[in-house]
């Protein structure tokens, strides 16, 4: 037993401490359960500390359980489960550190979003040119400046698919995109590949696999009226065709061209668009054409039907989808009907004795033109003046001589060539029953400049075998 006061260690059963003096007691039942109770303590100290290690140990292997489940299950579903999904399956707690060992997959937003981005709105979608039936491609197609422009406006983006490889950092993906602009829609269909970098996806590429494309207003009008020169040019080419064979008139090789007559001319047009039951699409145009020039005037219809291509975004036209009224052919000359007034200018004449010309003493000749028969290509007039005796031992400086004789307005009838600047009548025999003058035959071809014609008479007076050529300029005197 242990002594109170010094600690000293005496024999069991002694009553008193050898060291020190002091009285010792026996220990009681409650302090004996005391230190029962504090070695217990103890005890129980050291079994907590290794209670609580092995407790440790066995939540490690916990967590690494639920680690390799986690694994397994994204090894089992390819790799494609979000962490959102996950977090149903693990405890709470977890999803922290899974978040960065689960990476999210491809989604259709961040597809339509890199779509977006891909610079579609200022693509050119087509090029080259339709082909034609005759073959090679069409000098006629049209390509609406806009599709060459691009600035189209995303319509909308709809069908994603996605595909992730197994390797869990490739993919790919289609979609259906509409595009539209002032002129256009267009519907393509494109595909995309997407790679993962540091956790994110990045688009590598995109193709547009294929094009679709709609017309949203018919050719602009100026347009059309720009080619309406080259497309008469092409009636011009088949003039000899007979009536009936492509719509228009057979025409005489001596007749104005259709270009030659509306050279400078107005061309108004007005044009729609169709959208035909078979899913085709027409600009079907009329074109009003009319010209007004100083001695003619001309006018008709030229019908057309154009075509769109909807593969290469193309307006087309073809032969027979061209018409052009019978009126179109037929000018009208009544603006040379009138009296024109010559102003004479010069002579030149060869042969004998007995030279006679239609200008002298300061008389002018009248020709007065009654009626154009454009159609059997004949006009009908008088003719009027001096006929001025040219003898030679008068000289040919005279103005005047008293063989000169003033013939009144004597009628006659001519075949004629009009062309687009010019009117030419053949020899035609004019004066009559003139015991001085006799008959004198005419012939005459003048150019209409600015409302004037210019030009020469021929004259072979009667009785001789001299032929002048008098140049004059006539202006319209009514």
């Amino acid at each position: 037993m242990i002594c109170t006061k010094c600690n000293a260690e005496m024999p069991a059963g002694s009553k008193v401490c050898g060291m020190c003096g002091e009285a010792l007691e026996s220990p009681q039942p409650q302090q004996i359960s005391s230190q029962i109770d504090g070695a217990n303590d103890s005890s129980a100290q050291a079994d907590a500390l290794v209670d609580d290690d092995t407790k440790k140990q066995k939540k490690k292997g916990k967590l690494k359980l639920w680690l390799a489940i986690a694994a397994a299950i994204l090894v089992l579903l390819g790799g494609g489960l979000a962490f959102a999904h996950t977090q149903n399956l693990l405890p709470e707690g977890l999803t922290a550190s899974l978040a960065v060992v689960i990476p999210q997959g491809l989604s259709e937003d961040f597809v339509e979003e890199s779509l977006r981005d891909a610079g579609f709105e200022n693509r050119t979608f087509a090029v080259g040119r339709a082909w034609a039936d005759e073959g090679g491609y069409s000098d006629d197609a049209f390509t609406p400046i806009s599709l060459q422009e691009g600035s189209y406006i995303i319509d909308s983006i709809e069908g994603i698919e996605i595909h992730e490889n197994e390797d869990g950092n490739t993919a790919s993906s289609t979609a259906q995109m509409t595009l539209s602009n002032d002129s256009l829609t267009v519907a393509i269909d494109v595909s995309t590949t997407y790679r993962r970098v540091d956790g994110r996806w990045i688009l590598r590429d995109n193709n547009v696999d294929s094009v679709d494309f709609t017309p949203l207003v018919a050719i602009d009008e100026s347009a059309i009226a720009a080619r309406v020169q080259s497309y008469l040019a092409i009636f011009d080419s088949e003039r000899a065709t007979p009536s009936g064979g492509w719509g228009w008139s057979s025409t005489n090789d001596s007749d104005p061209s259709l270009a030659t007559l509306y050279a400078g001319g107005d061309f108004s047009v007005t044009a729609e668009l169709s959208h035909l039951d078979s899913g085709d699409y027409l600009t079907v145009a009329e074109v009003a054409l009319e010209n007004e020039t100083h001695f003619y005037t001309v006018s008709g219809i030229l019908s057309l039907t154009y075509r769109f291509d909807s593969e290469a975004a193309q307006w087309t036209i073809e032969r027979s989808d061209m018409q052009l009224s019978d009126s179109a052919w037929d000018p009208d000359y009544s603006k040379l009907v009138g009296t024109w007034i010559g102003t004479y200018h010069s002579s030149e004449g060869t042969g004998a004795s007995g030279f006679r010309c239609l200008g002298a003493s300061g008389v002018s000749p009248a020709f007065v033109v009654q009626s154009i028969d454009v159609q059997n290509g004949t006009l009908s007039g008088t003719l009027s003046g001096l006929s001025h005796n040219h003898s030679d031992r008068l000289g040919r400086t005279i103005n005047s001589h008293a063989d000169d004789i003033n013939f009144p307005a004597t009628q006659f009838i001519a075949d004629i060539n009009i062309g687009h600047s010019s009117i030419t009548f053949n020899r035609v025999s004019i004066i009559h029953n003139s015991e001085r003058f006799g008959t004198v035959r005419f012939s005459g071809t003048f150019e209409f400049v600015d409302g004037s014609m210019q030009g020469t008479i021929d004259s072979t007076p009667y009785r001789g075998w001299t032929t002048y050529q008098d140049t004059f300029t006539f202006e319209r005197t009514d």
